[in-house]
C-alpha cells in the first residue's frame, strides 16, 4: 500500500525543463561558453552547484563553481514564477489527500523557491513538506533526498511512491529503495514508465506498487 507519495518537481509537478533548456543555454552564452542539448541533459536533474563544478572541471565554464551556482540560481529564481504546472498535477495531489497519502516535493531547486511556486498555483496545502538543495547534501542522484523524504514522513522508504522524469532523479529515488515511476515513454529497468501524471493517479487508485 502507498502511503508516501514523493514527487519530483522539474518536469514532474512544474512543466519547466523546456524553459530550463532556454535558460541553461543562455546562461552558458552569458559566460562566452558553448552548451549543447547534451550538456544539459548529462545535468538535468542534479544539483545546479555539481552541474558548475562538473562545467569547471571540464574546462567548459571558468571562474569558481560555486559563485556561477549562485549567479545562475539567482537567474533562474525570476524565470520560475513563470513556469506552469504539468497536466494532471492537481488532480494528483488532490488524490493523494483523499487517500491521505502525506506528499513531499523531492527536488534540486530551492525549497522556498518550490514553495513560493506551490502557493502561486493554489496546491501548497497539499504537500507535507519539501527537499530541496537547500535542505540536504548530497543531492540526486544520490538517495539521501529521497531517504529524507520518507523519514519526514515518518515511513519506510518501502512505503512510498516516488516519481521522476529524469535519470538522476531515478537514481537517486531507487538508491533509497524507493519504489519508482518514471514520466515518459518506453521500457527502464527497475521502474514502471507511464505518460503523465494521469497514469500516477492511477497507480494511486488501483493501490499498486511498483
Amino acid at each position: 500500500m502507498i502511503r508516501g507519495l514523493l514527487l519530483d518537481f522539474d518536469g514532474t509537478l512544474c512543466d519547466s525543463v523546456a524553459g530550463l533548456r532556454e535558460y541553461f543555454h543562455a546562461f552558458m552564452s552569458g559566460c562566452g561558453a558553448i552548451s549543447t542539448d547534451e550538456d544539459f541533459d548529462r545535468l538535468n536533474g542534479r544539483p545546479i552547484v555539481d552541474c558548475m563544478h562538473d562545467l569547471v572541471t571540464r574546462g567548459i565554464l571558468d571562474g569558481e563553481a560555486d559563485t556561477l551556482a549562485d549567479q545562475y540560481l539567482d537567474g533562474l529564481e525570476r524565470q520560475l514564477p513563470a513556469f506552469p504546472p504539468m497536466p494532471g498535477h492537481t488532480e494528483l495531489l488532490q488524490e493523494a489527500a483523499r487517500q491521505e497519502i502525506g506528499v513531499v516535493v523531492v527536488s534540486s531547486g530551492r525549497s522556498p523557491n518550490i514553495r513560493d511556486w506551490l502557493d502561486r498555483q493554489g496546491v501548497a496545502e497539499l504537500v507535507r513538506d519539501v527537499v530541496g538543495s537547500d535542505t540536504v547534501s548530497p543531492g540526486k542522484p544520490d538517495g539521501a533526498p529521497y531517504r529524507l523524504a520518507a523519514r519526514l514522513l515518518d515511513l519506510s522508504p518501502q512505503d512510498c511512491l516516488a516519481v521522476e522524469d529524469s535519470e538522476s532523479g531515478v537514481t537517486s529515488a531507487l538508491s533509497a529503495s524507493v519504489p519508482t515511476v518514471r514520466l515518459g515513454t518506453g521500457p527502464h529497468p527497475n521502474v514502471q514508465v507511464v505518460a503523465d501524471l494521469g497514469g500516477v493517479v492511477r497507480i494511486l487508485r488501483e493501490g499498486a506498487t511498483c
